[in-house]
């Protein structure tokens, strides 16, 4: 899958198992292409758990100071991060407001 397919796929995801389905396999892909990320254990682990949010400030931190060398990796995982994120919200949202309430 291109990196075009999996991102669209990220966006249309509507719940948090469709986002890892999205996913699957880019850690692998990662590794091929990016042979350094292969020793980063923050991005590894975080890719791993589907922390998103992680993965992205680690592989951030790996970027820093080498131009734009991980900015395919930022691409995908940027968007996957956001979408985590507004899942989330999502399901915040529906556990605050409680059957019967006026709200």
């Amino acid at each position: 899958m291109s990196d075009d397919e999996r991102i669209a796929r990220i966006h249309s995801a509507r719940t948090n198992a469709e986002l890892d389905r999205a996913l699957e396999g880019y850690l692998w892909r990662v590794f091929v292409t990016h042979l350094v990320l292969r020793l980063n254990r923050t991005f590894i682990a975080a890719m791993k758990t589907s922390q998103y949010y992680n993965a992205l400030t680690a592989v951030r931190n790996a970027a820093r100071g080498r131009g734009d060398r991980y900015q395919d990796v930022i691409q995908v995982v940027q968007p996957a991060a956001d979408k985590q994120l507004a899942l989330a919200a999502v399901v915040a949202r529906s556990e605050s407001v409680s059957p019967g309430s006026p709200d």
